[in-house]
């Protein structure tokens, strides 16, 4: 009765509005008294922007030029009807539908509660489906007798059968935006009182047009259950016009409902929401897509055929979806996608494809690419070949080729992979954010930058990059630190134009693969903006190079391979981590170390390869341990041309070389900078020092020093301190300041002759002038007053300088300690003093203060003893022979020849250090002795010999009258046979 009444406002007349290009549908609210005013619509007000909307929608469908009338309002309906639709009029020429009503149920009367408000849902964003978990079942997605059921003939396996949802939360009610949709599909053509109805429904289904459904025969079935049979309704549950639309769900109309209008409403063209690509080869052919025509900017467009589609035009889709083993190749044409591109292969589907030739261009909001899906790019790196607002490339997508993707932000949790057969800048495969975006490339952002994908197929910093067929340019800032993998081949690079960072989540495992060739030119590179380095693996095979300023810190971990190389071309920053391997690690330019920092590879070459001065390597109160086999470049010279300041207390260089008695060179400037405390700022294997050393603080050494170059001690407050080891300057070294060289207890120094040694000594330790016999002039003050302290003299003949060492000191000598002398072989043979024999070992022109200590010299030869003296007469240290006594052969000094003396003969075999049993006096203990032995043996001259040696000894003070102060020797305890000969 209501649907009559409303029959009447229709006679009235209403204006016909909307586009000429398209149905219009006029929704006109029934007048008060022909319609129930529910307490929660009372004007109609929520029903009116429902049935609006709806209107809106489904003028969209039909591109027809024709306007429909629908008047609409509240009836209390039968408890199990949502609402009713009724065509009053219609064309009798064409037998489209001009006039309708439509009702929906206000009221839900029950026999048990009475009458209640029906639950209606209202929905204020009624084209935004997310309060519903919204489905496309297509034809394919049935069971072999639901198809029979619901469809009659061949119906293509992707139509689309229906596209509903359930509430993706707390149900809300019965969906009023699907119920109206429903209703105006019953005026718009599903319908068994249309001028078309009875010729079109005879055999119980709706026909398709054939040119629609890719040329298939097929139809939709009427609601025709045993005894119910609805021509109103199509049988298929999934289909909107189906019983019971709208009931606790959502459903829109799909291309099954469509259809079905269109047959009986004779609309002779569609526009769907959503359609498929159906068959053929052609985007641009309409025939080849679900409802005729190819998709406009408004449109879901699927590629889901299996087969391959190119453009044969530009072409254009609201929404495209490439999946389960199809493709698209733009074929040098441009694609505009009003919203979101999908590459991806589907449940179960095979890999989808996107091809962006060199001339094509894809525009799109929104670029995502799933697990099997890839997109292909060709172009030049200026051109956009991808434009779009977000790139989101998830596990298992790829994004490959070479040219520019240009989008505000870009994800990687895929694979990005560079392939260039040109081999030239200009078409490398550039990631370019614009409009300052960013770019994420391992997927394990927060995805709280704007514009990031909602669901982005689980981000879980798995991002991978491929530079090994093609360079990659990442033009943009990095949202976060990159924790995936980047394998960048021979000759190949990956440039990052902004400052970026390596590792940061201790739960990811990052990896660089820098795989390069056997030459520099092949080197597998990142060059461009600087890097941090915080976490992760940097593997080296081959050449690899970092080009720009690089900051290693504790996290990283570096592989070199046997025979690799990896280059830092631009200055760096060590913070400590792991570099290991047998390969060769080398810095190209300024090398800053903060942190503690040990290197455990082949070879490190500090100073680079420029062919220039080297480089400058600076430690920061933070140590630098070397343990290598060189400090240079596999086949250079084993040295250090550049500028090495280590400087503050806690400094240290420390090179370590693999071979016991290796060294290596500093043939550049090296600057201890320590402390008012004292450091080893310098340690480990022998340093050849031929450049220049600049020391300031208090600086100590613990490696083997060999100076030939010069030494600058920087002020009183500065000292060179040899901490251990053994240190010998070099007649051609120079040693220049106000401070002071400090000979610690464990070291000792060697000084040769002609060494230009301008500072101040302190001997804590042992000094030996010269390489052998030779002379120390030292223009300095010396001080040896410390018990550690040894002075070690060889005495080789009677000539100061040449046959027996001396030292020359420029200022005073302060002496203590002990005096070492030894007997030696000075070229013309082992030297046999006589007694009178007299030694200047010190001669100290500000004169000398104090006495040695100790006295450790040569005084058992071969069954003699040797009684020296020591004498301090003004400006020198003198050593006399006052006289010798004893037996040869006589080895134990007992006073007779035995077989004693042959055990001593037999444990000092082979010695020349102690010369106890060398009874030839030829300074070592060999065969020859046996012999004196055995010619003396059982002699007893001993005895008299002793009593005339010591009767020879002249008187104290016949000493004392000239002026010189003697010690005699003879009567001092014997000391260690080992040292004393």
């Amino acid at each position: 009765m209501f649907l009559r009444r409303l029959a009447f406002s229709a006679a009235c007349g209403v204006a016909s509005i909307g586009p000429a290009h398209a149905i219009t549908i006029d929704m006109v609210p029934a007048a008060n008294n022909l319609t129930e005013h529910p307490g929660y619509d009372p004007n109609l007000n929520e029903l009116g922007a429902i049935m609006n909307a709806a209107a809106d929608y489904w003028e969209a469908i039909f591109p027809q030029n024709h306007t429909i009338t629908i008047h609409y309002g509240w009836l209390d309906l039968d408890p199990a009807v949502l609402g009713v639709a009724e065509v009053q009029q219609s064309n009798p020429i064409t037998g489209r539908p001009t006039v309708g009503a439509i009702a929906l149920d206000s009221t839900v009367n029950s026999q048990v509660n009475g009458d209640v408000d029906r639950d209606w849902f209202f929905d204020q964003t009624p084209f935004d489906n997310s309060e519903f978990n919204m489905t496309q079942t297509l034809v394919r997605d049935l069971e072999v007798n639901e198809r029979n059921a619901y469809y009659n003939g061949a119906p293509p396996e992707l139509l689309e059968a229906g596209y509903f949802g359930n509430y993706a939360g707390p149900d809300l009610g019965d969906d009023a935006f699907s119920v109206a949709l429903h209703e105006i599909g019953h005026i718009l053509g599903v319908y068994n009182g249309l001028p078309n109805s009875a010729s079109e429904l005879g055999d119980n289904d709706y026909d398709f047009n054939s040119n629609w459904v890719h040329g298939a025969s097929a139809a939709a079935e009427v609601w025709d259950l045993p005894g119910d049979v609805q021509k109103e309704h199509l049988r298929s549950p999934h289909a909107m016009m189906s019983v019971g639309a709208g009931l606790g769900d959502r459903h829109l109309p799909g291309a099954t409902d469509i259809f079905a209008a269109a047959a009986v409403g004779n609309w002779t063209s569609v526009d769907l929401y959503r359609m498929d690509f159906l068959g053929g080869t052609t985007w641009n052919q309409g025939l080849n897509w679900e409802g005729g025509s190819a998709p406009d900017s408004n449109d879901d467009a699927y590629v889901r055929h299996g087969g391959d589609v190119e453009l044969t035009a530009n072409g254009t889709a609201g929404n495209l979806t490439i999946r389960d083993g199809s493709s698209v190749d733009l074929n040098d044409r441009q694609l505009s996608v009003t919203r979101k591109t999908t590459v991806e292969a589907g449940p179960g589907g095979s890999d989808a494809s996107l091809v962006v030739d060199p001339n094509g261009v894809l525009l799109t909001d929104e670029l995502e690419i799933n697990d099997g899906g890839a997109v292909a790019v060709a172009g030049s790196t200026v051109l956009s070949r991808v434009h779009t607002d977000v790139v989101d490339i998830n596990r298992g997508g790829v994004l490959f080729g070479h040219g520019r993707v240009a989008g505000e932000h870009l994800y990687n949790n895929g694979t990005v992979t560079a392939i260039n057969p040109f081999g030239n800048d200009s078409t490398n495969l550039r990631l370019h954010a614009i409009n300052g975006g960013t770019i994420d490339l391992d997927g394990a952002a927060s995805l709280a930058l704007p514009g990031s994908p909602a669901n982005s197929g689980g981000l879980d910093g798995d991002g991978t990059l491929y530079a090994v067929l093609g360079n990659l340019r990442v033009d943009g800032q990095l949202s976060d630190a990159f924790d995936g993998e980047m394998t960048v081949g021979a000759g190949r690079y990956v440039q990052f134009d902004d400052a970026w960072q390596y590792g940061s989540d201790a739960t990811k495992h990052p990896v660089i693969n820098l795989d390069g060739g056997n030459t520099e030119p092949d080197a597998a590179s990142v060059v461009g903006a600087a890097m941090t380095a915080a976490r992760g693996r940097i593997n080296v095979d081959g050449f690899g190079r970092f080009a720009s300023h690089v900051n290693f810190e504790e996290g990283v971990d570096v592989q070199i391979a046997q025979g690799g190389y990896l280059l830092l071309d631009g200055t760096a920053t060590l913070r400590g981590g792991n570099y290991a391997g047998r390969g060769t690690l080398r810095f190209d330019s300024d090398v800053l170390v903060e942190e503690n920092t040990v290197i455990d590879l082949a070879s490190v070459d500090l100073d680079g390869d420029t062919g220039g001065p080297g480089t400058t390597t600076t430690l920061d109160n933070a140590r630098l341990t070397l343990n290598v086999a060189r400090i240079d470049s596999p086949g250079a010279a084993n040295r250090f041309d550049g500028v090495m300041n280590v400087n503050g207390l806690f400094s240290q260089l420390n090179v370590r070389l693999s071979s016991a008695n290796a060294s290596w060179g500093m043939n550049g400037e090296l600057n201890l900078n320590g402390s008012a405390l004292p450091g080893v700022l310098l340690d480990g294997s022998r340093v050849d020092m031929t450049g220049q050393l600049n020391v300031d603080g208090r600086s100590w050494v613990s490696a083997d020093l060999e100076v030939s170059g010069d030494v600058a001690l920087h002020d009183q407050a500065t000292e060179l301190g040899l901490a251990n080891g053994s240190h010998r300057i070099h007649n051609s070294a120079t040693m220049s300041g106000d401070g002071r060289l400090v000979i610690y207890g464990a070291s000792q120094l060697h000084v040769e002759n002609g060494a230009d040694v301008d500072v101040d000594v302190e001997n804590r330790g042992r000094l030996e002038p010269g390489f052998g016999v030779g002379a120390f002039d030292l223009n300095g003050g010396y001080n040896q007053d410390f018990a550690s302290a040894e002075y070690a003299v060889e005495i080789g003949g009677t000539t100061s300088g040449s046959r027996y060492d001396s030292m020359r000191v420029a200022g005073n000598a302060a002496l203590g300690g002990t005096l070492e002398a030894r007997l030696v072989d000075a070229g013309d043979g082992f030297f046999v003093p006589e007694p009178g024999d007299r030694f200047n070992v010190l001669v100290a022109t500000g004169g000398t203060i104090g006495q040695f200590d100790e006295l450790d010299l040569t005084t058992h030869l071969g069954g003699e003893l040797l009684n020296w003296s020591v004498a301090y007469p003004g400006t020198r240290v003198v050593l006399g022979l006052q006289s010798i006594s004893g037996l040869l052969g006589d080895y134990n000094y007992d006073g007779q020849v035995n077989g004693e003396d042959f055990i001593t003969w037999q444990m000092s075999f082979g010695s020349s250090d102690d010369l106890s049993a060398d009874g030839n006096q030829d300074g070592v203990v060999n065969q020859l002795d046996l012999d004196v032995w055995s010619q003396n043996l059982g002699s007893k001259a001993a005895i008299a010999a002793m009593q005339v040696a010591a009767a020879a000894v002249p008187e104290p003070t016949t000493l004392l009258i000239l002026g010189t102060l003697i010690v005699p020797l003879g009567l001092q305890r014997r000391r260690s046979t080992v040292r004393n000969a």
